[in-house]
């Protein structure tokens, strides 16, 4: 075998070994090139980026090439005495070369220009918020699944040992050392565990049908890789996580937004009282009856808005309003945020403790069936108390697992709330 292609062999091996994984990262970087909603946020913020292009080309001068052919026909007034009767026919070619540009308008440019840019602002808060939701989205929905499979290989080891169980009995029935109900309550716990795999792995097909739908492709067949745990010291100070929260809370900053683009409307509404200057300049060829004429104009245009029905002073009054709504959205944001963090941080802490109890729980069963099988072993209990205590500690177990993963999924909601779930991830490590 050739070195090229020994290289090449192990090259393969490599693509599909790491084919058969998948890392929490690599799904959050696929959902971000191919999430839907993200890239219809995308579009609107490049839509928006169009809009700013589209109003500054409003100022730049507009020149226009006019052509016209005029048919003139003139006859005599009928019943005019004094007209003779006759037709005059004229025909007429004008070619006129226009330009116009605005000089002033009273600071109306330079305020739609900077509520277009606010706008623009806006669609990109959009974006971020949607990024944010679709990560936090799918790192719980990974959790789930990574949950939901660690119940999964837990039944499947209990199974196996009931089956096992299953056939001891069924020996020892034919040496009636037990009784057939016991070998028949041997058979309902199977036939329990059986029925929870079928509703974990009905689960599992959900979840990932979830994912599926975020990140544009089939995990199916992928090993999911546990993702490092989110540091926890970063949320031991309330103050300073509320105080992170109301900065990087995308909804107060699109409020905000709001709030200056009511400034720069209320300029606008101030502009339109000032006068309207525009430059025109015109020159033009016209030819008719044999004759050539140029000619040229230039004209200084000034308009005046006088009176408007009182429409200004009832505008301001609105967006007056409007303020006033906005900084209450923003308390009741604010107090939103506090209450869910408090709350959200409550249940963490809360979420330990069971975590601990559950581990706790699960060190005494796990003594509890050493015990119950030396006793089983020395023909001192019956089947049935080792079944009882396996069945203990597999609860013990299944309590365990899910409160862990209960603990991290909500860690990261308060990484969400406090606007850093971006800062969640990090290196993965293997099952």
């Amino acid at each position: 075998m050739t070195k090229k292609l020994a290289l090449f062999i192990i090259f393969i091996k490599i693509m599909v070994a790491s084919s058969e994984t998948v890392t929490l990262e690599q799904l959050l970087k696929s959902g971000l090139e191919n999430n839907n909603l993200i890239i219809l946020k995308e579009k609107s913020l490049n839509s928006q980026i169009k809009d700013i292009e589209i109003l500054k080309s409003t100022v730049k001068p507009k020149i226009s090439l006019d052509l016209s052919y005029d048919i003139y026909k003139n006859e005599n007034v009928i019943g005019n005495p004094w007209i003779k009767n006759y037709v005059l026919s004229e025909d007429k070619v004008g070619i006129y070369l226009i330009l116009k540009q605005n000089i002033y308008d009273g600071g109306i440019y330079n305020s739609k220009n900077k509520m277009s840019i606010i706008d623009k602002n806006t669609e990109f808060y959009n974006l971020e918020n949607e990024k944010q939701e679709f990560y936090s989205k799918v790192y719980i929905l990974y959790y789930d699944i990574l949950k939901e499979e660690e119940l999964l290989k837990l039944k499947k080891e209990m199974l196996k040992k009931l089956e096992l169980d299953k056939f001891n009995a069924e020996l020892y029935l034919k040496n009636e050392k037990i009784i057939y109900t016991d070998l028949l309550k041997i058979g309902v716990e199977i036939l329990n565990i059986e029925q929870e795999i079928l509703s974990i792995n009905n689960n599992i097909a959900i979840l990932k049908n979830e994912i599926k739908k975020n990140i544009g492709f089939s995990i199916d067949d992928r090993e999911l890789i546990i993702p490092k745990e989110l540091d926890e010291k970063k949320l031991e100070d309330i103050k300073s996580l509320i105080e992170k929260a109301y900065k990087n809370e995308i909804e107060l900053k699109k409020l905000e937004n709001n709030l200056e683009k009511i400034k720069y409307e209320n300029e606008i509404l101030r502009s339109t009282k000032k006068p309207n200057i525009s430059l025109q300049g015109l020159y033009g060829i016209d030819i008719g009856q044999g004759e050539e004429f140029d000619n040229w104009k230039l004209s200084i245009n000034i308009s005046q808005n006088i009176y408007e029905g009182g429409k200004s002073k009832k505008t301001e009054e609105k967006l007056q309003i409007e303020k006033e709504k906005i900084n209450i959205s923003k308390l009741e944001i604010k107090e939103n945020i506090k209450n869910n963090l408090e709350k959200s941080l409550k249940k963490l802490s809360s979420l330990s403790l069971i975590k601990e109890k559950n581990i706790k729980n699960l060190r005494f069963n796990e003594e509890i069936l050493k015990v119950e099988e030396l006793k089983y072993n020395n023909e001192t209990i019956d089947i049935n108390d080792l079944i009882s205590a396996r069945l203990n500690l597999m609860t013990a177990n299944q309590n365990y697992i899910r409160s862990n993963y209960e603990y991290e999924q909500e860690k990261v909601r308060i990484y969400r709330l406090i606007g850093e779930i971006y800062n969640s991830g990090g290196e993965n490590e293997k099952q």
